[in-house]
């Protein structure tokens, strides 16, 4: 049995996938050792200055101390430096981690979201998650890179004042930070347990607004302000006491055997006072270490939670470049889009179309009628290269979907849909999706032939107003002949109108259909529909039921 890959962790994956801003990382990384240096500087400056303030001579004291003041300028020149820089590389790391997000959703698999996760769970992990994400990995990055930069410089520095001292130090602070983990645990249950009291202070306050005449009229005030008062003064009496009162008396117990020893170095000499002062002033930076080391392990789980959600959406089943084209598209000659034996499966066992049969020559209108689920949309994906693995012959234009790369088989297609797809921006725009290159004339042609030109040349801004956001600010009728003007002016080998006119009422919907007739006259067109009336002037139309081609003529 073959064994199961095991997978990076999310957070390791996410940076060998954006090495390029290793670099950025890297000078972060050394700005924050240059800051454990400055630090350590400092205070053995500060160190050398008491000592020789004891021994009177003021002049090196006066140097030492310019040279400390010198330092400590220069941390906070660095640290401005650091902060800029941390924002800028971290926020471009995760611009470059939106756009992947945002490839992986576009090229993903259609099935991922039919039979998958849901568009609102996507953009709650981009809105929500990414940020959160974002935040998490600068804090932890921060964090741990001044634990490795700045505590291991002070504790080289501690070491090398009194070994003797820092390995007191560093026996006692772990066992204090680990008391106070244990104490805090069932702190931070009680703060869990006092923010739900808050939440239900919230939802008394919203009772007694949404109630106040009924709470007046049964005389209920004190009843509710003694339940109110009683879930406010809970959330109030556990805020930490505990927690705050053993954090300081760590810090006393702390701080009272580093003196007790350290004077007893400095009382058998092994030690100077100078000397002393440089281990009290480094010693908060080894303290700040452990902490930071601790904090950064919590926040290091949160950040791995948050990009293994990011990794699900990124790791979202991607469409099939498939195999390079085996011979040119032919648009003149053969047929435009036969099926034969099509038979296609979103699960094994439960066939959604059966053999199909089905043949458009070029410059044919075909139709296919059905009931709902018997397969019309699903042919329509297939054709469009939205499904992929069906079984059988399935040719556009003279060539075998299977074998033909997806943008060039989209090239020569376009489909007018029931809803007709606009996008915020212009009317110009959206008329440009079809064709991204197409010049002002070829817009205003496309328009012309879709009897919207008139409408866009009353508007005050014509082909630049705004239609809002899905086409918010145009009618049904004006949105659909929009989609139709995206047809034309992309100029496809085989156009699929998908139920174009049945959202419409009827007057609308005969409007449209005299336009959609006069505007792809000259086209190969299959149109998918409900009733027969919709495609009584067809070529030839086909009856589909279950997934089969039932009658046709």
């Amino acid at each position: 049995m073959a064994k199961k890959t095991k997978r990076r962790p999310a957070l390791v994956r996410l940076m060998l996938d954006n090495r390029r801003h290793w670099p950025g990382l890297i000078w972060l990384t050394a700005l924050m050792l240059v800051s454990g240096l400055f630090k350590s500087l400092s205070a053995d400056y500060l160190g050398q200055a008491v000592d020789q303030g004891m021994e009177g001579d003021f002049q090196a004291m006066s140097w030492s101390i310019g040279v400390t003041l010198l330092m400590v300028l220069a941390d906070a020149v660095r640290l401005g430096v650091f902060n800029v820089e941390t924002a800028r590389t971290v926020e471009r790391m995760f611009l470059d981690v939106k756009r992947q997000v945002f490839g992986s959703v576009a090229g993903c698999q259609l099935s991922a979201f039919e039979h998958g996760m849901q568009g609102g769970d996507v953009l709650s992990r981009v809105t929500d998650d990414l940020p959160a994400l974002s935040r998490s990995f600068s804090e932890t990055f921060t964090w741990l890179i001044s634990v490795f930069c700045r505590g291991v410089v002070a504790l080289a520095f501690c070491i090398g004042v009194s070994w003797e001292l820092s390995a007191v130090y560093l026996v006692i602070t772990p066992l204090l930070i680990w008391t106070m983990n244990k104490i805090g645990k069932p702190i931070q249950e009680l703060q869990t347990k006092a923010s739900r009291s808050g939440g239900k202070a919230y939802s008394i306050m919203s009772e007694m607004l949404q109630n106040n005449a009924a709470i007046k009229a049964f005389g209920a005030e004190e009843a509710m302000d003694q339940r109110f008062a009683g879930e406010v003064e809970s959330q109030a009496a556990r805020k930490g006491t505990i927690l705050t009162l053993t954090a300081y008396l760590s810090d006393v117990v702390l701080i009272a055997v580093v003196f007790l020893f350290g004077g007893w170095l400095i009382a058998t000499g092994q030690i100077s006072v100078g000397a002393f002062v440089t281990f009290v002033t480094l010693s908060g930076s080894i303290r700040e270490a452990f902490s930071l080391l601790d904090k950064s392990m919590s926040t290091l789980r949160q950040a791995e939670a948050y990009a293994l959600r990011i990794y699900e959406v990124l790791d979202l089943p991607q469409e099939k470049s498939q195999t390079a084209p085996t011979s040119p598209i032919q648009k003149s000659s053969g047929e435009a889009g036969p099926m034969e034996g099509l038979s296609f499966s979103y699960l094994p066992g439960k066939p959604v179309l059966q053999g199909m049969e089905l043949h458009v020559k070029p410059g044919e209108h075909v139709g296919v009628i059905g009931p709902s689920g018997c397969g019309k949309t699903t042919l329509l994906r297939l054709i469009c290269g939205l499904y992929q693995g069906y079984e059988g012959d399935l040719r556009v234009l003279g060539r075998t979907v299977a074998e033909t790369p997806l943008e060039e088989l989209r090239e020569d297609i376009a489909v007018v849909s029931q809803e007709p797809h606009l996008f915020r921006g212009t009317i110009a725009e959206n008329v440009r999706y079809g064709r991204l290159d197409a010049t002002d004339a070829q817009v205003e042609q496309a328009l012309r032939n879709a009897q919207l030109w008139d409408f866009v040349e009353s508007l005050e801004e014509g082909v630049n107003t705004q239609v809002g956001d899905a086409g918010s600010r145009l009618s049904g009728g004006q949105r659909q002949r929009i989609a139709i003007a995206r047809t034309l002016i992309r100029n496809a080998g085989l156009i699929i109108l998908d139920e174009a006119s049945s959202a419409l009422d009827t007057k609308t919907e005969g409007e449209i259909q005299r336009t959609m007739d006069e505007a792809f006259r000259d086209k190969t067109v299959l149109v998918i529909a409900h009733r027969f009336t919709a495609v009584a002037h067809m070529d030839r139309v086909y009856c589909m039921e279950n997934g089969r081609v039932v009658e046709q003529g």
